[in-house]
């Protein structure tokens, strides 16, 4: 996989990091080997040379006769666990052999000049280490011999991997601190990008509120700027929309209402026949339906814009009992219900529950329960309210024993001018996305379910946190 396809930040800068640190690993292994290997080789030339010195020192010469007496210590200083096999050899200067090894004979390429040399070779098809010493006799400016001592290469290999396993371990350990603050470091460096991605995944969608750039890291500065900028002109294209909306809405109503009242004029006049009162009701109905529509787009612009503000303007809070807002849109809505043979039915009502809220807000909120389960129930069905506290506040149940809604739907419901039945026309779709924008700015919460039992639809409304109990 090639570098950039990486899309996490995160891996590209370990990637980045991780192969040169792999690079200078492999060039470390080989620089420790090698370092092992020369410090093995000059412990293993010091006591050749210590032991070729001793040997030399033990030589003397009585009438041209060389004599020596080799000493046990000059070879106990070479003993080992491995086993290693020593060899040795004495020569006079024309290259006499009259100590030791026969077989072992010094390089020709030993420099005479030098008092010591050292050298890898082989003896009986094994390779060994060699120290020549030359060493002047006392008393004999002209005479010398050269004292070669070798051995095998058990313990040398043994303290060049001793030594070259003990320095990885060490920067091995010192490799595992490195990636452990490395990842501590990324974790932290990654830690302004994971506040600005739950800051942005925490806010709601009308949230249009500009990100701060107190505590940002540079690097962050001109992404979250550009964010803001979209921000920003993504709220004057809302508000552009919310105020064309508004406008437009307000002129529909205008001429709806226009439209109305021409119509109950020709309702009135005593020259229309069975036939054109027909179609003068039909007419109505439509128009009683957009004005509906109207009504609605107001009201979820104006529910919109509350939220997104913090403050409704077109009413002011106020205690509000509960149970007289339901009494009074109940009476409203029984004659659209009894055309349907629709029962409104109260099963509790606490007469002495009220909130502090703006009225208008609670009306729309009962208002449109009532009427979005008139309209979607078959004719003949029953409305089923009731009122009642419960340990998390005020609870208000609407529920009706009509066909419900499946429960993939529960969710879509809330959607805009969405609609079960396509087909029906007198719902503008937009009942429950009003409910909903209302329960939010109130602090309420609004579910759906079925009835317990198991038919038809049951709506839940809990006022938090804002309820009182009336005196």
């Amino acid at each position: 996989m090639k570098i950039h396809q990486f899309n996490s930040l995160r891996a590209r800068l370990v990637v980045w990091i991780l192969l040169p640190s792999l690079l200078i690993i492999l060039i470390d292994a080989l620089l420790v080997y090698q370092q092992s290997r020369n410090t093995a080789i000059l412990v293993e030339d010091n006591l050749l040379l210590a032991s070729a010195k001793v040997i030399s020192q033990q030589v003397k010469v009585d009438d041209n006769f060389y004599e020596i007496i080799t000493p046990p210590a000059a070879f106990e200083m070479l003993a080992d666990d491995y086993r290693d096999k020593v060899y040795f050899s004495v020569r006079d200067k024309s290259s006499f052999l009259f100590a030791g090894s026969a077989e072992l004979v010094y390089s020709s390429k030993v420099d005479l000049n030098h008092s010591d040399d050292a050298y890898f070779s082989t003896l009986n098809s094994e390779p060994i280490r060699v120290v020549s010493y030359f060493y002047r006799i006392p008393n004999s400016e002209a005479d010398f011999v050269v004292t070669t001592v070798a051995k095998t290469l058990g313990a040398y290999h043994a303290l060049t991997n001793s030594l070259f396993w003990n320095t990885i371990k060490i920067h091995f350990l010192m490799l595992i601190v490195l990636m452990t603050s490395l990842s501590l470091a990324l974790k932290w460096t990654m830690k302004p990008i994971n506040r600005l991605a739950d800051e942005l995944k925490n806010r709601s969608s009308r949230d249009l509120r500009p990100l701060t750039l107190a505590d940002a890291p540079d690097e962050l500065a001109p992404v979250i700027q550009s964010i803001n900028d979209y921000v920003s002109r993504l709220k004057k294209n809302t508000q552009s929309y919310e105020e064309f909306l508004q406008n437009a809405a307000h002129h529909l109503r205008t001429s709806y209402a226009i439209i109305n009242a021409e119509i109950e004029i020709a309702m009135r006049s005593a020259h229309q026949n069975q036939h054109s009162n027909l179609s003068i009701a039909n007419l109505k109905r439509q128009v009683a339906a957009g004005v509906k529509i109207v009504n609605d787009l107001l009201m979820l612009a104006s529910m919109e814009k509350a939220n997104d503000s913090g403050i409704f303007i077109n009413g002011k809070k106020e205690r509000v009992n509960l149970a007289e807002v339901i009494v009074t849109i109940l009476e409203k809505f029984a004659p659209v219900a009894f055309q349907k043979d629709i029962s409104l039915n109260v099963i509790t009502l606490d007469t002495t529950l009220e909130i502090v809220e703006t009225p208008r807000l609670i009306e729309e909120l009962i208002s449109n329960l009532i009427d979005n389960a008139i309209q979607h129930i078959p004719n003949g069905r029953e409305i089923f309210v009731a009122l009642n506290t419960a340990v998390d506040g005020i609870v208000l149940q609407i529920s009706d024993n009509g066909h419900g809604i499946p429960d993939e739907e529960l969710d879509n419901v809330f959607q805009r001018f969405y609609r079960l039945d396509s087909t029906r026309t007198a719902s503008s779709g937009l009942g429950l996305s009003i409910v909903r924008e209302i329960c939010e700015f109130i602090g309420a919460t609004v579910s759906l379910s079925r009835r317990p039992s198991g038919e038809g639809l049951l709506v839940e409304i809990v006022f938090k946190n804002i309820s009182i109990k009336a005196m």
